[in-house]
């Protein structure tokens, strides 16, 4: 990655070979915090498949291992992805106070920014919040990133200190996410709901589960986190009327985000700009050809889907 001072990236690739002698690529990037298992985790749940592949029944792969072969399928016999609609990205703002409204102060043709809160003591970040809103034209809005890190009463005194008609939607404000329709009847502010989803989507009543976050106004969408396409899929066939679908990366390399924005093609529900906005963190990546960090691709836009293999430090191989 760009910042030294951020973790550093690692992860597997896996070259799928199939039946009919085609070959595809998955990427598997686990990320510490956000998934389950570690980067050192792998080659054991790949061990165990592999050595139990005829007899293994309901076998729950990690999330980060299941999107890899979901990817490899998606773009098996596949050299680019054409998207068949104009695609938005929002901007993630980073950085400490100035960094944060220099950065706001270059942007242009943008409807809305991301904020990461829940970092600082809560009246610094009541600042901020409203030093960018006076930075950006007035009908840019501002999604917040707290990351449950708010009590209520926080989230409340947050909510009157800030021009609300700003706010996209708070994403996950409450340390006690289960109060979160409770915030939005006292605030009348949008949320959205993340971490939520994901602690939740292996449950049997998932549907039910999410239902109780009716007040939702939207469900950001995480693919390296759902252990199958038919799990996103299941949320999208319910939700698809009453909640907008933001996709989101985790800093994977520009493979994973062709595959994001493949799936954003596919369960697309609405034209909000998307959360794709880090790739101009890596200083490297997979791909020979590197997307350009943009905010708006055009319908039509061509990304070749070629793997770079100077790239890869080790090569492992095994067959079934």
């Amino acid at each position: 990655m760009k910042d030294k001072k951020s973790l550093f990236r690692q992860g597997y690739l896996i070259n799928i070979y199939w039946e009919d002698g085609i070959n595809s690529w998955g990427e598997i990037a686990p990320f510490i915090g956000l998934h389950n298992e570690i980067y050192e985790d792998i080659p054991t749940h790949f061990k165990y498949l592999l050595d139990n592949i005829n007899s293994i029944n309901n076998y729950q792969l990690p999330s980060s291992i299941a999107i890899s072969i979901e990817m490899a399928k998606a773009f098996k016999g596949k050299s680019s992805l054409v998207i068949d609609n104009k695609l938005k990205i929002c901007p993630l703002l980073s950085g400490n106070k100035d960094d944060i409204i220099e950065e706001a102060k270059r942007l242009t043709n943008i409807e809305s920014v991301k904020l990461k809160l829940g970092r600082k003591e809560l009246n610094y970040e009541i600042d901020l919040f409203n030093s960018l809103v006076n930075e950006l034209p007035m009908d840019v809005k501002i999604r917040c990133d707290i990351n449950r890190k708010w009590k209520y009463e926080d989230a409340i005194h947050f909510a009157g200190s800030v021009d609300k008609t700003r706010i996209e939607y708070l994403e996950e404000p409450l340390i006690d996410f289960n109060r979160l329709p409770d915030f939005y009847e006292d605030t009348n502010l949008n949320y959205a709901i993340d971490e939520t989803i994901y602690e939740i989507n292996n449950s049997e009543n998932i549907i039910n589960d999410l239902s109780y976050f009716s007040s939702a106004s939207a469900f950001i969408i995480k693919p390296s986190l759902f252990t199958s396409v038919n799990q996103l899929e299941l949320i999208y066939n319910k939700f698809k009327s009453s909640k907008s679908f933001i996709f989101s990366s985790a800093f994977e390399s520009g493979y994973s985000m062709l595959y994001y924005f493949y799936l954003y093609g596919i369960y697309r529900n609405n034209n909000k700009a998307q959360g794709f906005d880090t790739l101009k963190w890596l200083a490297d990546d997979l791909l020979k050809s590197r997307i350009n960090n943009q905010f708006i691709y055009d319908k039509g836009s061509i990304f070749k889907l070629d793997i770079d293999s100077s790239k890869l430090t080790e090569i492992f191989s095994d067959e079934i």
